[in-house]
């Protein structure tokens, strides 16, 4: 299994770009008070044809090109966030794919200039830690830089 960007400059990210859209689309709509999959998903389809640099955007897939999970997150440049969108990952992916998720989005993150990475709760505490998250009550964050 392997960790990759969807960028549209690469050509196999134009195989899993579909997939990866559907998910998201799927994913926004299972929360349909918080999200409007359709706007999401075209805003997601923008900026990748786009090849802005404010969206991060992975998917982990195996030998047979099947997607197992994927990540969205988007750069605020106004307030310097990244925040993470959605990051569903299948539970047959190993925690050392887990892992490079997450340092991937970090890595994103701090190339894109943000101060910080926020998203919704997600994952257990304690994985959130050792990769430098604190949770509060509703946000994850992760101090990027200082200031």
């Amino acid at each position: 299994m392997k960790l990759h960007r969807i960028a549209a400059t690469d050509a196999h990210a134009w195989t899993l770009a579909p997939v990866v859209f559907h998910r998201i689309e799927r994913f926004c709509s299972a929360y349909p008070t918080e999200f409007d999959a359709h706007a999401m998903v075209n805003q997601v389809k923008m900026l990748f044809m786009a090849e802005s640099p404010l969206l991060g955007l992975w998917a982990a897939d195996d030998a047979d090109g099947l997607v197992h999970g994927h990540m969205l997150a988007m750069y605020d440049p106004g307030r310097r966030i990244a925040f993470i969108y959605q990051q569903e990952v299948d539970k047959d992916v190993p925690t050392a794919i887990r892992d490079e998720c997450t340092d991937a989005l970090v890595a994103w993150g701090t190339a894109c200039g943000a101060r910080a990475l926020e998203a919704v709760t997600w994952h257990n505490p304690r994985f959130l830690a050792r990769r430098g998250f604190h949770v509060y009550r509703t946000i994850v964050r992760r101090s990027l830089i200082d200031g």
